[in-house]
């Protein structure tokens, strides 16, 4: 911090209050950013207990002075060293948070997140039940996501395959005459999943690309020909998600038609009388 008074010292710690939570207390000693009123408000307002400690007693807060005292004593090792002194604590705290306690004998990251943080030395991972079932919870609502982009883009899987001679598509466009894939032959080197790596036949240049970016071209068949059919073989989700097949397209719109008519309408209007009919009572005349 280049200035220590009230206003620099709120900011800090309203960052570390945006990423750990509001403190039940703090405990400070008697300096004048502490002592202002301008932080006595800032701790009344988030409800924060401010605890001063008593002048020339350092021992009061003594967990404090015992860090500090460990802190100095790896700069003064980093200074001897002439090591960096930054990235030697930032090592220091690494151990430091993921070493049990002699005395809670847990880890001060398990103390304060409910987990072990991970460093260098070699672990048994213990796995969390409740860990296992958050991350089965994510999966299964990202499938059900997928599948519903999927059928709403009609997207297909892509047959593209390593050794195949594709075509790489222009990610920009001289003019609207300008065709969407590059003329150059590329060949298939690696897939996995979506991202694949292709190479030029002519110069060797390798590119990363979508497999939705790439249009194989067809056994036998020619590039410049491919270029100006302009159909692709791979399925491009952003392209082709207003396209459906007749199949899908009937069930669809039954599917549509049915919680169309199940939802109540929302354009209603609200039918009001007029004040004056309060004094009639209306009723349906009987012939």
């Amino acid at each position: 911090m280049t200035k220590t008074d009230s206003s620099e010292t709120i900011k800090r710690l309203n960052s570390i209050f945006a990423r750990f939570g509001l403190p039940l207390s703090i405990t400070a000693d008697n300096g004048p950013q502490f002592s202002s009123e301008e932080f006595r408000e800032f701790c009344d307002t988030n409800n924060v207990k401010l605890i001063s400690t008593t002048p020339y007693w350092p021992q009061q807060n003594g967990e404090v002075e015992r860090q500090n005292r460990s802190l100095l004593k790896r700069l003064t090792i980093s200074q001897a060293t002439n090591a960096d002194w930054v990235e030697e604590l930032n090592k220091y705290l690494l151990m430091y948070r993921s070493s049990p306690h002699s005395t809670t004998k847990k880890t001060p990251s398990e103390m304060l997140f409910g987990y072990n943080i991970r460093d260098r030395l070699p672990s048994i991972f213990q796995p969390n039940d409740e860990d296992e079932e958050t991350a089965d919870r994510d999966r299964i609502s990202k499938e059900k996501g997928k599948l519903y982009a999927d059928e709403r883009r009609n997207a297909k899987p892509s047959p593209i395959a390593v050794g195949d001679e594709v075509l790489v598509k222009k990610m920009t466009k001289t003019n609207k005459l300008t065709p969407n894939f590059d003329p150059k032959v590329f060949k298939v080197l690696k897939r996995k999943g979506g991202d694949v790596i292709v190479s030029s036949e002519e110069s060797g240049v390798k590119y990363r690309r979508h497999v939705s970016h790439l249009q194989r071209i067809p056994d036998g068949g020619d590039a410049h020909s491919t270029v100006e059919d302009g159909t692709e073989a791979s399925v491009d989700p952003e392209d082709e998600r207003d396209s459906q097949t007749p199949d899908n397209s009937a069930s669809k719109k039954d599917r549509y038609e049915n919680v169309a008519s199940a939802r109540p309408s929302e354009n209603k209007r609200v039918i009001r009388k007029p004040a004056y009919m309060r004094d009639y009572v209306q009723a349906v005349r009987a012939d």
